[in-house]
């Protein structure tokens, strides 16, 4: 948890940040909290699935945390729970994971997420396009973002951030790119500059 801390204080124009598994695991509703003291969003990265009672309790105790979005399994009965007790918080439907390539299933789950009441959806830079001719509405959070130079690591369908933006994302997920670079902090800002234009 310190060194996730240590890294926030780096990036000095990240104002929002996802906490995976690993991560809540290590640093709970401390590191959470931690972060909205720093005046931080946070997107709860944890693909959520059980039963349906779980789910809508488990969401209910996830929504008193003040974060922004949270993501569940793109079931249509772990949504509908899901939403019983989300609150302000949004719901994200996992589609399918970027290391995958599954077209069908992916749009079924956007079709789920608009019928049983997700706010948004986690999409490849592929399916993006797809997405908006289904809805307007959904907020899409695209994983697997790289840049030119490393556009080849472990996600099959991955974009460079212009690219992922164009196509319609609202927002952006960058892990990998900016956690292994040398200057962290540089290569955040050379990732927000190349928004304006490609590099």
């Amino acid at each position: 948890m310190d060194e996730a801390k240590t890294i926030v204080k780096e990036l000095e124009d990240i104002s929002f940040y996802k906490v995976g598994l690993v991560l809540y695991l290590i640093g709970g509703k401390e590191f959470i909290e931690w972060l909205i003291s720093q005046d931080k969003k946070v997107f709860l990265d944890l693909k959520l699935y059980d039963i349906p009672a779980t789910i809508e309790k488990a969401v209910k105790e996830i929504s008193k945390l003040d974060i922004e979005f949270l993501t569940i399994y793109g079931d249509k009965e772990i949504i509908k729970a899901a939403v019983k007790s989300k609150g302000d918080l949004k719901l994200l439907s996992l589609t399918v994971l970027t290391s995958r390539q599954e077209n069908d299933l992916v749009k079924q789950r956007v079709k789920d997420a608009i019928n049983y009441g997700s706010d948004g959806v986690i999409s490849s830079p592929n399916e993006i396009e797809t997405i908006r001719e289904l809805s307007n509405d959904l907020i899409i959070v695209t994983p697997g973002i790289r840049r030119h130079k490393d556009l080849q690591n472990d996600h099959k369908r991955s974009a460079t951030p212009s690219q992922a933006i164009k196509k319609g994302a609202d927002y952006i997920v960058i892990g990998r790119p900016i956690l292994e670079a040398k200057d962290r902090n540089k290569e955040a800002k050379e990732i927000i500059t190349s928004l304006k234009g490609e590099t």
